[in-house]
């Protein structure tokens, strides 16, 4: 399953989790019996895999480069916002290759055990698993292995953010008439906003220019000075799957 999906997917934004072999230390896998590989699909990071492909070295391991728990950077700007080059920031330096094409982070497939399933959503979706596979592909269970992303709040702005439905969101701003607020909604929610909105996005209409949009806009709507940050629910149906997973994590 694992060749087969590299071959369809890969270079691009699915991880699968597999069983750790005995050449990759428990220092990769953070001491647990699996690994998610990879094969990233930037032109930077191609070409640094061409170069390492000849030694030893098959492939790197790589965190994360944002503050655990919050906002995703999509940029180097905000990689560098977040956590700085040193010696005032934590960083030596800082790779700028652009703006994230997809927005979220990968899909997470786990296929260490009998079945495959989904740990974490992303762009790759359950259809598109699903038809390559020819086999269901569900959300994993609790004894899933640990991977990142998963925890019931992540992906947080620093200011709180309320997730409202669309029937409601006017009547929510009204609710909060006495506070700042910053808000991203359908074009149709953004008419005649009182002047206590002190910044408003529109939100995409379809669910990948939504996601490729998703961080940047909390980053942006995080920096607004507002005292709570208003959006509106997007649609529920499975191709908005990865964000809703995104902004139910960000608003618990």
């Amino acid at each position: 399953a694992a060749w087969l999906l590299a071959r369809t997917f890969w270079p691009g934004p699915l991880t699968m989790v597999l069983a750790r072999g005995e050449r990759c230390g428990t220092f990769v896998t953070g001491g647990q019996d699996t690994v998610a590989i990879r094969c990233p699909s930037h032109p930077w990071v191609q070409a640094l895999l061409s170069e390492i492909s000849g030694s030893t070295m098959k492939g790197f391991t790589a965190p994360s480069c944002n503050t655990f728990g919050r906002i995703s950077p999509t940029s180097a700007e905000h990689v560098l916002a977040d956590l700085g080059v040193k010696p005032a920031g934590k960083l030596d330096y800082v790779l700028d290759g652009g703006r994230c094409e997809v927005g979220v982070e990968s899909t997470i497939l786990d296929l260490s055990g009998d079945h495959p399933q989904i740990l974490r959503h992303g762009a790759v979706t359950r259809e598109m698993l699903q038809e390559a596979l020819g086999v269901p592909v569900p959300d994993a269970g609790a004894a899933a292995p640990r991977v990142p992303g998963t925890l019931k709040s992540h992906y947080a702005p620093a200011t709180r953010l309320e997730l409202v439905p669309g029937a409601h969101f006017a009547g929510r701003i009204r609710e909060l008439s006495g506070m700042k607020l910053a808000v991203m909604a359908s074009e149709e929610r953004l008419a005649a906003l009182p002047d206590n909105v002190v910044l408003a996005l529109r939100a995409p209409a379809g669910a990948a220019p939504y996601a490729s949009f998703l961080y940047e806009a909390l980053h942006e709507l995080d920096r607004a000075g507002a005292e709570r940050i208003l959006i509106e629910q997007p649609p529920r149906d499975p191709a908005w799957a990865a964000v809703n997973d995104r902004l139910g994590r960000a608003s618990a």
